[in-house]
């Protein structure tokens, strides 16, 4: 159960944007406890999450919006040295999927603009990682958009078997993203 948590916390770090070298990572340390680490806050930007979608949390994330084996996650962070757009990101976020699991597939990618007319970075694929209780397998979609120094992403993922459930409110929701 501990490996399986190790996983999913590492997964949810490196898909979501959390990574120890960017802004919005925040660690403090207390003597007593040693690192702690706390919630990436979910960024100032327009989106409408359909209200099936229910507001939750994690210890990575302080807003995750949840529907049965569903989830959308809104972070921004930093861009990383020498990436300046939305599509120079996604290559860098699918390398970064793909040395975290077992097996990832890209199924599409494409530019959408936005609702509000923002160019965004769409990344279909299937994912897979081993645990103490067989393999876990998603599929995720995730929105990429950069606004000055700042990438903005939309990672929205279920179990495979109800992802095309799913898909119709995920394009939605990436495709209602913008700035304030």
């Amino acid at each position: 159960m501990k490996k399986f948590l190790a996983i999913l916390i590492i997964l949810s770090m490196t898909l979501c944007g959390c990574t120890k070298s960017h802004s919005h990572t925040s660690k403090t340390s207390d003597s007593s406890m040693g690192e702690i680490i706390v919630p990436l806050k979910m960024p100032d930007i327009n989106v409408n999450i359909p209200d099936k979608f229910k507001k939750s949390s994690t210890e990575i994330n302080e807003t995750v919006f949840i529907c049965n084996d569903a989830s959308v996650i809104i972070n921004s962070d930093a861009l990383p040295e020498n990436i300046t757009t939305s599509d120079d990101y996604a290559d860098y976020a699918i390398k970064h999927y793909t040395d975290m699991t077992d097996s990832l597939k890209v199924i599409s990618r494409s530019v959408v603009n936005s609702d509000s007319g923002t160019k965004i970075t769409q990344v279909e694929f299937t994912y897979s990682v081993s645990t103490n209780n067989g393999k876990l397998t998603k599929t995720c979609i995730a929105g990429y958009f950069v606004d000055s120094d700042t990438i903005y992403m939309i990672t929205c993922k279920s179990d495979n078997n109800t992802y095309q459930s799913f898909k119709s409110d995920f394009l939605g929701i990436i495709k209602s993203a913008g700035l304030k």
